[in-house]
């Protein structure tokens, strides 16, 4: 997809790790920061910008710098770091022009209904909302649709549907009864986290239907 759109291929380092959000919201703060550390290290090998496609991951490499309040030299080097990093809908809206080049109707498709579903990370840490939507509305035969009364959590939340999973399943409850009335059959996420909890919602459900990643769907739609 990176290279279809920007003509460049894209550089993924092996000797990346996890963003360290887990270990941070198990209170395991050396943990987290012992990750950071590898993370930025490997990214200074080069000065491209850092693009990831899950957005819970993107707001913990962001917070980089504020694991190393303490620490003058690593919490320079996570600024530098976090300077670099882009989001992945603001970042492939960049690419493709309002004429939708680049973008073509997805083979065999003539109309297909969607519905995005708004991580939390981006929607109230970071309010990315727009992008994700205006990125899909340049597909040619995609139509977007909206939850009735807004967007709302899918209750995975990382560690939180561990600790709590009965309530949990409530609010993913909730968010599958409202997705029943729409028409849409695909849901798609910038989340991972997201994106599993979709996925086991719609097939504990009986409407069907199937959660993609927005990268993936995207990906269909490329010259």
């Amino acid at each position: 997809m990176l290279a279809k759109s920007t003509g460049s291929k894209g550089i993924v380092p092996l000797e990346q790790t996890c963003c360290g959000m887990a270990a941070l919201a198990a209170g395991r703060i050396d943990e987290a920061q012992d990750l950071a550390k590898k993370n930025i290290m490997v990214f200074e090998e080069n000065d491209f910008p850092i693009l990831t496609s899950c957005s819970s991951c993107y707001y913990q490499l962001r917070s980089y710098n504020e694991l190393f309040e303490d620490d003058f030299e690593w919490r320079e080097r996570a600024t530098r770091f976090t300077e670099r990093l882009r989001e992945f809908s603001t970042f492939f809206l960049e690419q493709f022009s309002q004429e939708s080049k680049g973008l073509s109707p997805a083979d065999g498709l003539s109309c297909r209904k969607v519905l995005y579903h708004d991580p939390c990370h981006l929607r109230f840490k970071l309010h990315i909302t727009r992008e994700p939507r205006q990125l899909i509305n340049l597909l040619p035969d995609i139509e977007l649709q909206e939850l009735p009364d807004g967007p709302k959590c899918c209750g995975q939340g990382g560690l939180f549907q561990v600790a709590h999973p009965d309530l949990a399943l409530q609010v993913r409850g909730r968010l599958m009864d409202d997705y029943g009335k729409l028409s849409a059959p695909t849901v798609l996420t910038a989340c991972s986290g997201c994106l599993l909890q979709w996925q086991l919602g719609l097939a504990a459900g009986s409407k069907g239907g199937k959660a993609e990643h927005l990268a993936t769907f995207i990906a269909k739609h490329l010259q």
